[in-house]
């Protein structure tokens, strides 16, 4: 049944969101290295609500170099401006101790394999090359002075799969926000998640004849700023089925944009679904599973 779950949320990721209330607390005054931090236009505008609210990055589809990539751009800032920062990833919960270690020991790849093998076990792009290269960039941060954190928020192995309501975004996006909530309450930095973009809507929603309740929903422990991944076409990668058929690699995806959509940038303007923003990480490229190896049928 997981695996009918990662198929169905490959399938149909599409990112989110509701502008917040409020323009954020200001930068933490704390010096801080200079970090070598890639830029994106519009950083400064979304960093001024980094230590107010949750700020969720939602991936159209997982499995590409370029959405950890700006999801880093953002956590870059955020540190070079001296903030505290929790990063949150689409993981099982209990793998959370593994993934902070591993980024004080970040060429000890059997320990993290060993240690949070449920993340790497599943190869629909939340386990991509992609996302061990971003945990070795907060490996760097940190190694840098840096007050980095990392924490994971799924809760696909908690759940009773035979029961049809913890199928869908239901029981399992419940759980994954009661762990945001746990890891958000009285931090004082910036929290930042990237996950798939149905968890990122911030209102519930039917698809298919099936009631959605998102994560970002029912994070209760700071608003939510989201923003929804807008991409200019190429590839990203997928294991679930085409055409009814088994399939796992890179499939190749459509650029939906205006010719002149930005590229590299965050954009705080409210999107069709009553987001709050994007992010525009310009032409995407598959990132295949970092280690194919750690499978768990």
């Amino acid at each position: 049944m997981r695996r009918l779950m990662s198929v169905f949320f490959v399938a149909l990721l599409v990112g989110a969101c509701g502008r917040p209330a409020g323009s954020g607390a200001q930068a933490a005054e704390a010096t801080a290295p200079a970090f070598d931090c890639e830029v994106y236009d519009g950083a400064g505008e979304v960093a001024a609500f980094a230590q107010s609210h949750v700020i969720i990055f939602g991936e159209a589809i997982h499995g590409t170099n370029e959405s950890p990539a700006a999801f880093f751009a953002l956590i870059c800032e955020l540190a070079q401006q001296g903030m505290p920062v929790k990063v949150g990833l689409e993981a099982e919960h209990d793998t959370s101790a593994g993934l902070n270690t591993f980024l004080d020991h970040p060429d000890d790849t059997d320990a993290l394999i060993e240690t949070t093998r449920k993340m790497w076990s599943v190869h629909d792009g939340r386990s991509s090359e992609a996302i061990l290269k971003l945990l070795r960039q907060l490996a760097g941060l940190r190694a840098q002075g840096a007050d980095v954190t990392v924490f994971a928020f799924d809760a696909s192995w908690e759940l009773d799969h035979t029961d049809s309501e913890d199928w869908g975004t239901i029981g399992r996006d419940a759980k994954m926000a009661e762990h945001v909530n746990t890891a958000v309450q009285d931090f004082p930095g910036a929290v930042v998640l990237l996950t798939g973009g149905f968890h990122a809507r911030k209102q519930a929603f039917e698809f298919d004849g099936t009631r959605f309740e998102p994560m970002a929903s029912k994070i209760t422990a700071r608003p939510v700023l989201s923003l929804e991944m807008k991409h200019a076409g190429g590839s990203g990668w997928m294991w679930g089925e085409v055409d009814g058929e088994p399939f796992k690699g890179a499939v190749e995806l459509t650029n939906m944009l205006e010719a002149d959509a930005p590229v590299r940038a965050y954009v705080l303007e409210p999107t069709a679904d009553g987001g709050d923003g994007a992010y525009y990480p310009g032409p995407i490229t598959a990132s295949s599973p970092a280690f194919p190896a750690a499978f768990t049928p």
